[in-house]
């Protein structure tokens, strides 16, 4: 963004509040993933984030699924 003198204009961004990263890790000898999660902000703020991100998530899925795997149509 740039003002009139065509000078460039710093535009704030809104200030963060929560952020949440999960990582996994390739399965290792024994067979099991490694999972990390931390998250910065309210408890409360980053429960209802997961949550939504997992219906999210799980609609994907499904959207994947009837793709792959459309319903059977009876014809007669």
């Amino acid at each position: 963004m740039k003002n009139e003198q065509n000078e460039p204009v710093l535009v704030s961004k809104p200030k963060m509040a929560c952020s949440i990263n999960i990582t996994c890790f390739q399965a290792g000898e024994n067979g099991k993933l490694e999972v990390e999660m931390n998250y910065e902000g309210e408890s409360y703020l980053a429960a209802y984030l997961l949550q939504d991100a997992l219906s999210y998530i799980d609609q994907k899925i499904e959207e994947e699924e009837m793709a792959n795997n459309p319903p059977l149509r009876v014809v007669k």
